[in-house]
């Protein structure tokens, strides 16, 4: 399936954008880079089951399925581009 057939609503994405709270702005921008729940809770200091709460608002803003479509929807649209403080990810992988 292409992106366009997933984002294929006549809404324009700066509308989405305004929708989203902070903290949902941060968990989509590290969805972007792949990081689990686990990883993108400890990163910001909330629990995992919080990050799920996030994740699923997101998707349901977007009105997509997945959070592998929000992380093409999040690169296609700027978000992960300044996440420079996760600090060794490779050696976080092994907590997902």
């Amino acid at each position: 399936m292409s992106s366009e057939k997933i984002f294929a609503d006549s809404y324009d994405n700066a509308t989405y954008t305004q929708k989203f709270s902070p903290r949902e702005t941060e968990v989509l921008s590290r969805l972007v880079h792949g990081t689990c729940n686990k990883l993108i809770a400890r990163d910001l200091g909330i629990a995992d089951s919080t990050v799920k709460v996030h994740v699923k608002s997101v998707l349901r803003k977007l009105r997509l399925v997945n959070r592998t479509q929000a992380a093409v929807w999040a690169s296609n649209n700027g978000f992960g581009q300044h996440i420079d403080h996760l600090q060794h990810i490779d050696d976080l992988w092994m907590a997902c």
